[in-house]
């Protein structure tokens, strides 16, 4: 059974919203604090290239996982879907921190593209989690 296309889109909006909240709330906190050591710039590229992997690499895997819950028969297979839904377009935020908390304070767009992920995958969860 899909889900339904409506209700997978709003709940999936709370996932970039908090992401941006996040997101947001860090890069205001880097105005202002900076961290006791910073990440040089080639350790920074690294920490990008591993949780940008990292993000990108796990939208089959879950997409194909919540599906799998969303077509289940108990009947909070729909809900259980829905909320690792929000968790799953949220967690892109969580992997930026590293990036965004210890790169050098001119250097923060590589987190910043890490959290953007969740966009990507809002859209692909609601075109892939609605086909039957």
């Amino acid at each position: 059974m899909a889900v339904n296309r409506t209700r997978l889109a709003l709940s999936g909006l709370a996932g970039p919203a908090g992401n941006a909240l996040l997101v947001g709330g860090v890069l205001r906190l880097r105005q202002t604090w900076q961290p006791p050591f910073q990440l040089s710039t080639a350790l920074t590229w690294a920490v990008f290239a591993f949780f940008m992997g990292l993000a990108l690499l796990e939208i089959p895997v879950m997409l194909y996982g919540l599906k799998k819950i969303a077509a289940g028969q108990q009947p909070a297979a729909q809900t259980v879907a829905l909320l690792g839904y929000v968790a799953f377009v949220f967690f892109p935020g969580v992997y930026a921190l590293p990036s965004l908390l210890l790169a050098e304070a001119g250097f923060l767009w590589p987190g910043t593209l890490i959290a953007a992920t969740s966009l990507l995958r809002l859209v692909a969860g609601t075109i892939y989690l609605t086909r039957e």
